[in-house]
């Protein structure tokens, strides 16, 4: 469609403690790689990277209805 606009955005996932609300881990998303690959698992390797400090913290990391070990099956 030639009169379609283009897509611009960035995306930012946050993990943040639930008892303070302050940010303690976050990354930014600006789009595909330049390779033009399409990266695999994209929402369980971003939930495993942002839960990675939980140990350091006092604050809890609600998994909600992700389940790492279950691998997209």
């Amino acid at each position: 469609m030639p009169k379609k606009p283009a897509k611009y955005g960035i995306k930012f996932w946050v993990a943040c403690c639930s008892k303070s609300s302050y940010a303690w881990n976050m990354q930014i998303y600006t789009g595909k790689p330049s390779s033009g690959t399409r990266e695999k698992n994209q929402g369980m390797r971003v939930v495993l990277d942002m839960s990675q400090y939980d140990r350091k913290t006092n604050c809890a990391s609600p998994m909600g209805q992700f389940d790492p070990e279950d691998n997209g099956r």
